[in-house]
C-alpha cells in the first residue's frame, strides 16, 4: 500500500483549473496559499518528463493525462485518479 503523502501538484492540473476543466471551491490565490501552507511543491515539466511523454504509447489521447503519466513515471509518483484507462500504463494509481 502506498502511504507517501501528496507532495506535488502537476502543472497540467493548474492548467485544467485555469481553463475550467477542474472545479475549485476556493480562488486560485487561496489554492496557492494552501499549497504553500501544506508544503506541496508545484511540479514543473522537465526535459526527462518530455522525453517520457514522447515515448508513451497512445493509450490516452488527452495530452493532460499523458503529461501526468509521464511525470509520474519519471518521478516515481503515484497518480491519484479513478480513471481505469490509467491501468494501461506502468504507473501506480491510488483511488482506483
Amino acid at each position: 500500500m502506498y502511504t507517501r503523502p501528496l507532495t506535488h501538484l502537476a502543472g497540467h492540473q493548474r492548467c485544467r483549473i485555469a481553463i475550467g476543466k477542474l472545479a475549485l471551491e476556493n480562488s486560485l490565490n487561496q489554492l496557492e496559499e494552501l499549497l504553500t501552507e501544506l508544503e506541496i511543491e508545484r511540479l514543473q515539466i522537465s526535459f526527462k518528463d518530455a522525453e517520457q511523454y514522447l515515448a508513451l504509447l497512445l493509450h490516452h489521447r488527452d495530452p493532460f493525462d499523458r503529461r501526468l503519466i509521464a511525470q509520474a513515471m519519471t518521478n516515481s509518483f503515484a497518480i491519484v485518479n479513478a480513471d481505469p484507462a490509467f491501468e494501461a500504463d506502468d504507473v501506480q494509481r491510488l483511488w482506483a
